[in-house]
């Protein structure tokens, strides 16, 4: 009951000085020490040896705290994650900014804080782009592909003329790149493939006319 109310790094220290005998802690404790441990990089084996158990016991421990640590997506933690994401580049741009203003530093030390600075902010943009938190332009050109993919009332003529004017666009705005092309590709594809199978029904469809015909006369 004494060792639950010290602080764990406390405990850590008296076990490692020897004050605290770690057999005498229980599981719970021991295990927020093995995670304390993992944290600052200690090897297993090397945690076996200071809590005075065996490799093996120190394995399920490990196991357990990943248990306990284990996420499950949802929207909510998606929001927190680019919620702390989006602070911490706040943080470390405005340290940047800080040092970039500081008289103190040479030219090229505070020249270098800004370039980082502006480095940051624009990772975070891209990776809230990339997340989908902002915009991004080629997503339009993305989403008029599949629009027009799944829109059942143009010929297939049509379709690919409008494939053939979306590529166009998106060479002339510099926005062509190889997730594009390769959804143009794809639908091409697509659409050769079903030319080729209306050809087959048409075919079948005349040679049964033909019979038909031939039957009835």
């Amino acid at each position: 009951m004494e060792n639950k109310d010290k602080p764990i790094l406390t405990l850590l220290q008296q076990i490692q000085s020897g004050e605290v005998d770690p057999r005498d802690i229980d599981k719970s404790l021991r295990q927020q020490i093995v995670g304390v441990l993992l944290l600052e990089g200690t090897l297993i084996s090397q945690i076996a040896v200071i809590l005075k158990v065996s490799d093996k016991t120190v394995r399920r421990d490990v196991a357990d705290i990943k248990d306990r640590n284990e996420l499950s997506p949802s929207l909510g933690l998606a929001k927190k994650l680019i919620g702390n994401l989006v602070t911490q580049a706040e943080v470390h741009c405005s340290y940047l900014m800080r040092l970039a203003r500081n008289q103190g530093a040479s030219v090229n030390e505070r020249a270098l804080s800004e370039f980082y600075a502006w480095k940051v902010i624009k990772e975070v943009t891209e990776k809230l782009q990339t997340l989908g938190y902002l915009p991004l332009v080629p997503h339009k050109i993305s989403a008029d592909i599949y629009h027009h993919e799944e829109d059942d009332a143009k010929t297939l003529g049509e379709l690919k003329e409008e494939l053939s004017a979306i590529e166009g666009i998106a060479e002339k705005d510099g926005i062509l790149d190889e997730g594009i092309k390769e959804k143009i590709r794809f639908l091409q594809l697509k659409i050769d493939k079903t030319e080729i199978t209306q050809d087959i029904i048409n075919l079948n469809k005349n040679k049964t006319e033909v019979e038909d015909g031939q039957e009835n006369n």
